[in-house]
């Protein structure tokens, strides 16, 4: 299997004693099939059995989950989990609110159960793809489904098709009578939201400009072209949606947006885009983008894109992203562009980055050979940290806001 970011999954089983029994234990072999098959590890497919509400909250305070399958009993105002003597009925909003406590980066939830869909517009406020079942739903049906949805999900992470997938095999196998499954994605409105589409095999990404309005209404070309560069470029970068991040820089054309995300099948915000000074020297700008370019690189490291970087199946992954690390030293941070570029430019805080990636890799190097592998992470991440904050400095000098253009005095 190709590496890749590998989404968690929390799948929550309930079929109280009060009520006809759901067949679960034929669901939980049939995900099982899907984690042998696409040689999971079972941390990333938990599940939970007779579970009650409370059970719920726990296991999403314990672990970042990105998708959320419910196989219980429902009704058009809820689901049916555990209770202290029989089933308890949970509400959509009950739902809802545990999930927005618990769970701030989940992207799916899944609702496996009868009469689902009237939650729909309900579980919006907790996750921007929703999964229900319009009316009854069988019970052979359902495990096909959430078969189907895992194997195709875990093949390609896209919402949209691994349910196109699973609808489609229910197809195949006669089944669709029997269930109705119905997908609805939350979509951020107003006319500052783009949305850059990919093939089946992704979902596509929404990028919200309303903060950035001001400087795209400086920039030298028609707005209708910039989002046509910003959805292209989106495209391209996609890999970089991956992980979590607080004010990427990222090349738009002839400009540089800056991006943030928490959950980029949600929404990315773009506060602003900026434009190079233009008394820059080209050397300077060489410098500067080559170094934002590599750091984009090291932040999407695979170590990053694990549950759990310190355990010992992921040295190997940790030894690569030291071997970049150290690259990025003697061949970026001391080379020809760079070098003259931030000397120039930001003298302090390129000292300061040079002498800590430096020190930092010594360190790192040293925790690998003895198996300190947290450390280890720490070191990494310290060094990455501190290219981050010279990024940042380059950024400020070759670059200009719509708000320095017009002469107000820079925001500290």
């Amino acid at each position: 299997m190709v590496f890749s970011a590998i989404p968690r999954s929390l799948v929550v089983y309930s079929s109280p004693d009060t009520l006809d029994r759901l067949r679960l234990d034929k669901e939980h072999r049939k995900i099982d099939q899907v984690l042998s098959k696409h040689q999971l590890p079972e941390y990333i497919i938990r599940r939970i059995h007779a579970a009650t509400l409370i059970d719920v909250g726990v296991a999403l305070r314990e672990h970042d989950y990105e998708l959320i399958l419910f196989s219980c009993h429902g009704d058009n105002n809820g689901l049916y989990l555990e209770g202290v003597s029989s089933h308890a009925a949970t509400s959509w909003v009950l739902l809802t609110n545990t999930l927005k406590d618990t769970a701030q980066n989940l992207s799916v939830v899944i609702l496996n159960a009868c009469y689902s869909a009237s939650a729909q517009k309900t579980l919006h406020d907790a996750a921007p793809f929703v999964i229900a079942m319009d009316g009854s739903a069988d019970d052979t049906a359902a495990i096909a489904f959430s078969q189907h949805f895992f194997d195709e999900f875990y093949r390609t992470p896209a919402v949209a098709n691994a349910f196109r997938q699973a609808s489609s095999a229910l197809n195949q196998m006669c089944l669709y009578e029997n269930i109705k499954p119905v997908l609805s994605r939350r979509e951020p409105s107003g006319n500052s939201v783009v949305q850059a589409c990919f093939d089946r095999r992704q979902d596509s990404i929404f990028v919200d400009l309303s903060e950035a309005e001001d400087s795209i209404s400086k920039l030298p070309i028609s707005r209708h072209l910039f989002h046509s560069l910003l959805t292209r470029k989106i495209r391209v970068h996609s890999w970089i949606f991956m992980v979590e991040r607080e004010r990427a820089v990222l090349p738009i054309g002839q400009f540089f947006g800056v991006f943030s995300w928490r959950n980029a099948t949600d929404v990315v915000i773009c506060h602003e885009v900026l434009q190079l000074k233009p008394d820059l020297d080209v050397d300077e700008c060489m410098g500067w983008t080559r170094l934002m370019v590599i750091y984009n690189d090291l932040r999407s490291e695979r170590y990053r894109l694990v549950a759990q970087p310190a355990a010992i199946e992921n040295q190997g992954l940790l030894s690569r992203a030291l071997d970049s690390l150290e690259i990025c030293y003697s061949h970026t941070l001391l080379g020809s562009d760079v070098t003259p570029a931030a000397q120039k430019l930001t003298p302090l805080q390129y000292t300061v980055t040079l002498s800590t990636v430096h020190a930092q890799c010594d360190l790192a190097k040293q925790c690998l050979e003895n198996s300190n592998l947290k450390r280890a992470v720490i070191a990494l991440e310290t060094a990455i940290s501190s290219i981050h904050d010279l990024v940042n400095e380059l950024t400020a000098a070759v670059t200009t806001t719509a708000q320095q253009k017009k002469g107000a005095q820079p925001k500290h």
